[in-house]
């Protein structure tokens, strides 16, 4: 069964489509956060709203670093709504 071409040519694809997924989503995350970034140059929040944004930024930017690109948009949602922006 695992020799067969047809499982074959389904695991590949499977496998591409993963991967050509990720840098999209990265891609995404590093749009969010450049917003995110921009929004709190001319933000007016309380000092503790401030405080939690740059908290998510800070956190958004390691978990990129690390890879996770799903942690990083979920973070950036978090800023974003914050920062009341889309």
């Amino acid at each position: 069964m695992f020799g067969s071409r047809k499982f074959v040519a389904a695991v590949f694809i499977a496998a591409a489509s993963f991967g050509f997924a990720a840098p999209a989503y990265a891609d995404e995350c590093s749009d969010n956060l450049v917003k995110v970034e921009e929004a709190v140059a001319s933000a007016q929040l309380a000092e503790a709203d401030m405080a939690s944004v740059q908290g998510f930024i800070e956190d958004a930017k390691a978990k990129q670093a690390a890879g996770d690109a799903a942690g990083c948009a979920d973070t950036l949602a978090e800023a974003k709504a914050v920062l009341q922006i889309e």
